[in-house]
């Protein structure tokens, strides 16, 4: 089971009196902001809607034909060049 930190519930319940207080008197400075709020993260989360709501028709084109390219294993394009053993090259020690 999860325990609830009672601090925070006692936050949230003074907020949720002080909304509906508010709401009760003065229900325009609540419903305006929660539209707007509402509004903008509707938008926010569905884009594709928002980029339809101009459209005059609601014909949607078919989907466009993708073609499918195979993919080859692509040959490496380095190669190994062999370097010259010198056995007069001074050993570090």
């Amino acid at each position: 089971m999860r325990k609830y930190n009672w601090f925070g519930m006692i936050i949230l319940f003074f907020f949720i009196i002080g909304v509906t207080t508010l709401f009760i008197e003065k229900p325009k400075q609540v419903i305006i902001p929660a539209l707007v709020f509402g509004t903008i993260y509707f938008f926010v989360k569905h884009p594709e809607k928002l980029r339809n709501f101009n459209t005059k028709s609601n014909y949607k084109q078919p989907p466009t034909k993708i073609k499918k390219t195979v993919k080859r294993k692509k040959d490496n394009p380095f190669t190994v060049i062999e370097g010259k053993n010198r056995e007069d090259k001074q050993k570090y020690e």
